[in-house]
């Protein structure tokens, strides 16, 4: 994860900040690079006499692609935060209990919230600030150890900042999308986060709680 994240990250601040460094080995090309110049510096005829050089009007496609991409992005964001703005926080003394022990065994302090829900399918957190877990009311009948490993879970998502840097991947993809390693990135993030997280939760426990972790 984080070398790919480096490459990207490299990789936008060489676009825009194109300085050679000391150690840069110049590759010659008289025939491959001087072809792919001439053929970008093409000019495209326009509406009347009006003419844009080819590698203008790519930048020009490319940028519209990442505005659009990122007006789509902050609406799905804001979307699903009215949504969970909707949701009630719950009032089962337990739940909020549990929690409360969590947070504390986590010595990060901080406001948040815990809404049960029937239509949840799965156990989640969100918000960037103010966090808030939503439950699948199908937990209830779950034991306090398991109920706490799942929270433990979420919150853990919280403390390592997962959200706020899913949504700057996100950003940086909107941006470079014409860039292949980026997709690289792209790919099976969901999951890089929830094993990272699994590791975080379980770097300092016994292995007996481990299992109970993994069956929760």
């Amino acid at each position: 994860f984080y070398p790919i994240l480096l490459l990207v990250v490299l990789a936008a601040i060489r676009l825009v900040f194109p300085i050679e460094t000391p150690f840069t080995v110049i590759i010659t090309s008289e025939t491959i690079f001087p072809l792919i110049q001439n053929t970008l510096k093409t000019e495209i005829p326009l509406v009347g006499t009006s003419s844009i050089p080819l590698y203008l009007l790519i930048v020009v496609i490319a940028s519209l692609v990442s505005i659009v991409l990122l007006i789509r992005l902050g609406k799905g964001i804001r979307k699903e935060w009215h949504t969970v703005k909707k949701f009630q926080p719950t009032r089962d003394e337990r739940i909020l209990r549990l929690m409360a022990e969590v947070v504390e065994e986590s010595r990060v302090h901080h406001p948040y919230s815990v809404s049960v829900f029937d239509t949840v399918i799965d156990p989640s957190i969100w918000g960037l600030r103010n966090p808030v877990v939503i439950l699948p009311d199908k937990m209830l009948s779950m034991s306090d150890q398991e109920i706490k490993c799942i929270l433990r879970h979420e919150w853990q998502h919280y403390i390592g900042k997962d959200l706020w840097i899913k949504v700057f991947i996100q950003v940086v993809c909107c941006i470079m999308w014409w860039n292949p390693i980026v997709l690289l990135l792209k790919k099976d993030l969901d999951q890089t986060f929830e094993l990272r997280c699994d590791l975080r939760v379980t770097k300092r426990i016994t292995k007996t709680e481990r299992i109970e972790y993994i069956e929760a």
